[in-house]
């Protein structure tokens, strides 16, 4: 299977990166933090991808404030839910198999640990 990964800078004064990951014989897409969920969704569109899974790497507002919007365009999946214990996202991610891996997640030099899905696209 051919994995094909669309980073989209959202150029918001969070500096946030958004993420898609596609499968590039099906095209069903999985959304990491989607906060420009209209960045996303246009990028997905323009590609022939549908936005199947939404994966949130933590609870924070800049990470988890497209969900709503993209749940709405796409009936997408959301994997990994906002939740306000501390350390509940990571261990949320474990339950739906996801391994961290670090790639950049923000402009100048800031970075943050992110989903590598071993979810079926």
């Amino acid at each position: 299977m051919r994995v094909i990964v669309e980073q989209i800078w959202t150029g918001n004064a969070y500096r946030n990166f958004n993420y898609l990951i596609a499968c590039g014989e099906t095209g069903d897409t999985l959304a990491i933090d989607p906060l420009d969920h209209v960045k996303c969704l246009a990028v997905a569109k323009s590609r022939g991808w549908h936005i199947t899974q939404v994966l949130n790497t933590h609870e924070h507002h800049d990470h988890i404030g497209g969900n709503g919007a993209m749940v709405a365009a796409t009936g997408a999946k959301i994997l990994a839910r906002h939740r306000r214990r501390r350390g509940a996202a990571h261990r949320h991610h474990r339950r739906v198999g996801v391994r961290t891996a670090e790639i950049p997640a923000r402009a100048a030099g800031r970075g943050a640990a992110v989903g590598e899905p071993r979810v079926r696209l």
